[in-house]
């Protein structure tokens, strides 16, 4: 006779074995479900998962453009007292009703040129002395030469150039100069700058411009 082991735990191994299989199987479904669903969920909003091990990005808020109301002055920008001075300040040209004379007479002081009737140069100091280099046109160095050089004396006055001629070069061609035109001229003062000025005739009203240059080298 064959004795029957009767051990339970023997016979029960298999038993226990297959129960806790079919139990993993269970829960890896189980998971395999919530995972699942979740991307269903994922895709349908279009919107990323949040992972519990990333950090979650702040969410960013836009605030619509500053709405400043009409009539009212636009907030003032704060501009650093370190940078250069003249950054920080925007010099504004001066009418002429604003220069008094003597201002006009400072800014007069330099050497300017001309291109009327030829070459003009004309160098204006602050003594009240003035010299001009005349180069006609080619039609009148028939008459004063290629050259005149003339001695000035100048003022300003209710914004009034008032030029006398004192002497010239050639002497012939200085006299048939001041036969001409006269040894005094008068120029309404139109307009000034640091780089040009504009004068014009109180008989003919013609205008003539003037623009400041670097003195010539003396030859």
């Amino acid at each position: 006779m064959v004795k029957q082991n009767s051990d339970p735990g023997v016979e029960g191994t298999p038993q226990i074995r297959s129960q806790s299989g079919r139990a993993n199987y269970l829960l890896i479904g189980a998971v395999i479900g919530v995972l699942a669903i979740l991307a269903a969920i994922n895709l349908k909003s279009n919107q990323p998962v949040a992972s519990p091990l990333l950090p979650t990005a702040p969410e960013l808020s836009i605030e619509p453009p500053l709405s400043i109301p009409v009539g009212t002055d636009p907030p003032r920008v704060v501009i650093d007292e370190e940078l250069p001075e003249l950054l920080l300040i925007s010099e504004q040209p001066k009418k002429m009703a604003d220069l008094t004379d003597t201002e006009c007479s400072q800014m007069s002081v330099g050497t300017w040129t001309s291109e009327s009737d030829g070459e003009r140069i004309l160098t204006i100091r602050g003594d009240g002395t003035a010299t001009m280099i005349y180069r006609p046109s080619q039609l009148k160095q028939l008459i004063l030469g290629e050259k005149v050089t003339i001695e000035i004396a100048w003022k300003i006055e209710d914004h009034t150039v008032i030029f006398n001629s004192i002497s010239g070069a050639p002497d012939t061609s200085f006299k048939t100069i001041t036969a001409l035109y006269g040894r005094k001229m008068e120029r309404k003062l139109l307009q000034i700058s640091a780089t040009a000025f504009t004068v014009q005739d109180l008989e003919d009203n013609h205008e003539t411009e003037w623009e400041r240059i670097t003195p010539p080298a003396e030859k």
